[in-house]
């Protein structure tokens, strides 16, 4: 008869899981004891998969306002360039001039002129991203909406690279824009972006949130000392951080995901944090007075 082998674990292996503690630190005091007492490292690698899976939202919208703002307001008014021929490397455009063809918000987005009036890209037309001359047509890398116009930024719209293309040594074609947008591989650069806005947000977030933490946490070991009256090593605290942020990081990009960031959003989600941290703390203190009195 045989009986069943028991396996002892040691007394400092974590009870709870990185994948449990997504959802266990909005409610339980023990997980909190667990990542004190238990958990190894400082809590980086919770903080990447929390944020993996906290950024979903707000990375979809992003991706549905990118593919929006492209689709709509780029690929859509280049499709409507009506069809033109080029004889002898000239455009032979039989409408009236300067022809503009503009997005849903009203915003010049192409401009065809064989006049003259117009032979270049200049900030009378912000938005524009090609212009049609006689001879030549131009192409600017539109503004990315997402990236905020301030002067982290400003890199971005300053140095505008216009790519210039003559049309000289075209004896004799048609222009057909729906073509033109297949073969300028602005589908591929699309496709791209839409790709990386998810990697790139994780590991934006993770580089702010992280370093931000850390600095939380020793702010956290005096707090604990000054207001709780319990001592907190650096690692523990730190770990403890990473996780009760859990609660105010997932409201904050909730809120930016919805476009309720405000003033008033941002300091509720710095008090969840304070708040769960506290809550965090008083855990392990108590746990630790059951410890000492067994």
């Amino acid at each position: 008869m045989f009986r069943r082998k028991k396996t002892l674990e040691p007394i400092d292996t974590r009870v709870y899981r990185y994948w449990q503690a997504l959802y266990l630190a909005f409610y339980s005091r023990r997980l909190y004891v667990d990542v004190a007492k238990r958990w190894k490292g400082f809590g980086f690698i919770y903080c990447f998969i929390f944020l993996s899976v906290a950024v979903i939202p707000f990375s979809v919208k992003s991706m549905v306002d990118f593919n929006q703002y492209v689709s709509t307001d780029l690929l859509v008014p280049f499709s409507k360039i009506p069809i033109f021929k080029i004889q002898d490397g000239q455009v032979v455009f039989n409408k009236k001039m300067p022809y503009h063809i503009k997005n849903k918000m009203g915003q010049d987005i192409v401009i065809i002129d064989t006049t003259g009036e117009i032979d270049k890209i200049t900030n009378k037309y912000p938005h524009l991203s090609m212009l049609i001359t006689k001879d030549k047509y131009y192409f600017r890398s539109p503004k990315l909406l997402f990236l905020k116009d301030d002067s982290a930024n400003q890199r971005y719209f300053e140095t505008e690279r216009i790519q210039t293309y003559s049309l000289r040594d075209v004896e004799n074609g048609v222009f057909d824009a729906a073509s033109w947008v297949k073969s300028s591989g602005l589908l591929s650069v699309k496709n791209f972006f839409l790709a990386a806005i998810y990697p790139i947000l994780v590991s934006g977030f993770f580089g702010l949130f992280s370093t931000l933490l850390l600095v939380f946490a020793m702010m956290g070991q005096i707090a604990s000392i000054t207001i709780f009256k319990y001592k907190l090593k650096f690692k523990p605290a730190c770990r403890i951080t990473m996780v009760s942020s859990s609660v105010g990081i997932f409201f904050f990009l909730c809120i930016k995901a919805l476009q309720w960031n405000s003033t008033f959003m941002n300091y509720l989600s710095t008090c969840l944090v304070c708040m769960y941290f506290s809550y965090a703390v008083l855990a392990v203190k108590r746990e630790s007075k059951q410890l000492v009195h067994a």
